[in-house]
């Protein structure tokens, strides 16, 4: 199947993002899944994908793809310079193990979609493949002069704090350096990305950091989360969390399932699920710029056509009544 034309792929718009004059489209592309595909190739092609349905802003991180994502996304982006936007992540390193394990991961993990039953077991073991988060200003000016060069860019959109918590340690001295990274042309702008009450206690003990707040958001979650900071905001993971618990909740409850039916008349399946969780996150009032991924160009596809389909967004009110009457208990969902 080859990509989607330009003129047979919606319309995502350029959005203010607040900060910076930095314009990204609704939907953006996040690339924490892409080496789930097994070559450089199908890599490329389904970024090639996502940019030819229309999507300006992919996001990465330093330790995604243990370590190779970056340089993925730096090879796609030399196609299409200046006219994309990036945002990557730094402070979640590779440890020594999954260092030892990079040159293996593709087999490894042709070999694991091989056997579901392996990929439980291994998230048994969780082996420790992500070292300690580091916020050091050595550790940083490290990670991004890292980027520059994978990305291949000479200047990264957003540069964001991967996941820090209230617990976590960051130099007192970070946001003076973003500052100055910022007016040397190294980064347009800088922020926090994580749960959203993790990354709310790091801003409130050093707001200078959260320039943009990028936070795990959903349609279940929503319901009785915290109210985020009136900033800048990108949200991300609209499927994660949320479509399992849907699923669930679905096939244990023959009073939600009938809801469903005469709510939206749609089948009660996993791809009608997630059609309608991306297009709550960009319909109104969640109208900030929403990261979501896949690692199949079909899925891809229609995901950005139900987004934009005048006919899904006019079950998103019915969809989000649905929520509100059987997803709102205790332990329904949670942000990831």
């Amino acid at each position: 199947m080859s990509p989607p034309s330009p003129m047979d792929a919606p319309s995502i718009e350029l959005v203010p993002l607040g900060v910076a004059d930095l314009r990204v489209t609704r939907l953006c592309f996040g690339t924490g899944t892409l080496f789930r595909l097994h070559s450089s190739r199908q890599r490329q092609r389904l970024l090639d994908a996502a940019y030819a349905l229309g999507i300006r802003h992919f996001d990465t991180a330093r330790s995604y793809g243990l370590g190779d994502a970056e340089r993925e996304v730096g090879r796609f982006v030399a196609r299409h310079r200046g006219s994309v936007t990036v945002a990557t992540k730094f402070g979640m390193r590779v440890s020594r193990t999954g260092s030892l394990l990079k040159p293996l991961q593709t087999a490894a993990r042709r070999v694991v979609g091989m056997f579901p039953g392996l990929r439980k077991q291994l998230r048994k073991r969780q082996l420790p493949i992500i070292a300690p988060r580091a916020f050091d200003l050595a550790s940083a000016k490290d990670s991004l002069q890292t980027s520059l060069r994978e990305l291949a860019v000479e200047r990264i959109d957003v540069l964001f704090l991967h996941e820090p918590d209230q617990g976590t340690e960051i130099d007192p001295e970070l946001a003076n350096w973003l500052a100055t990274a910022r007016d040397e042309g190294l980064i347009r702008t800088w922020g926090l990305s994580g749960p959203l009450t993790s990354i709310l206690a790091v801003r409130e003990q050093s707001p200078a950091l959260g320039a943009v707040m990028q936070y795990a958001s959903d349609a279940v979650s929503r319901v009785a989360g915290p109210v985020p900071p009136n900033c800048p905001r990108v949200t991300y993971s609209p499927f994660a969390n949320a479509l399992e618990p849907i699923l669930a909740t679905l096939a244990r409850s023959s009073s939600a399932m009938h809801d469903w039916q005469r709510r939206l008349d749609l089948p009660a399946a996993k791809a009608s699920v997630a059609e309608l969780l991306l297009t709550d996150s960009c319909t109104e009032p969640n109208r900030d710029p929403v990261v979501f991924s896949t690692t199949s160009v079909r899925h891809l596809e229609t995901l950005v056509q139900a987004a934009y389909d005048p006919v899904m967004l006019g079950r998103v009110p019915e969809f989000r009544k649905w929520i509100a009457n059987h997803m709102s208990s205790p332990g329904a969902g949670t942000a990831g």
